[in-house]
């Protein structure tokens, strides 16, 4: 009988230690290293402020790299509006790859400040939010 008393202790004391280590581990470890991949693709900036603008267009570039050391494709560019064009590679960027993202907003002399959003979307990671805003005088 307490050869069954001690086995079952042994069983309890185990559980309890298992239990502890999968506590002491991040939720979604594998979802934490992932997410850590992600922010190496770097844009220099996500944000654009041009103070004056008197053309009736703009165009600004958002610089960016790929420090993932995987493949990265962007599978489209979500605009505000349909001022916005877009230009951005539509091939592969492979690790360590320098590039930009190049925006074209037409605000057709529209005088007053402006502020417009274009969400870069990827294939398998998080999309990337770039923003230009702006006064057209």
């Amino acid at each position: 009988m307490s050869c069954i008393i001690k086995i079952l202790l042994a069983i309890i004391v185990i559980s309890f230690n298992s239990c502890g280590e999968l506590q002491n581990r991040p939720a979604n470890s594998k979802n934490t290293y992932k997410q850590k991949d992600e922010q190496k693709f770097i844009f220099k900036q996500k944000k654009i402020l041009i103070p004056h603008s008197p053309q009736d267009s703009v165009t600004v570039g958002f610089d960016y790299h790929n420090q993932t050391g995987e493949v990265v494709i962007i599978d489209t560019i979500i605009k505000s509006c349909g001022c916005i064009n877009a230009l951005y590679p539509h091939k592969p960027i492979m690790p360590n790859e320098r590039g930009k993202v190049l925006l074209s907003i037409d605000h057709g002399l529209k005088s007053g400040y402006y502020s417009k959003t274009a969400v870069v979307h990827f294939h398998g990671r998080k999309p990337v939010v770039l923003k230009v805003c702006g006064k057209v005088d």
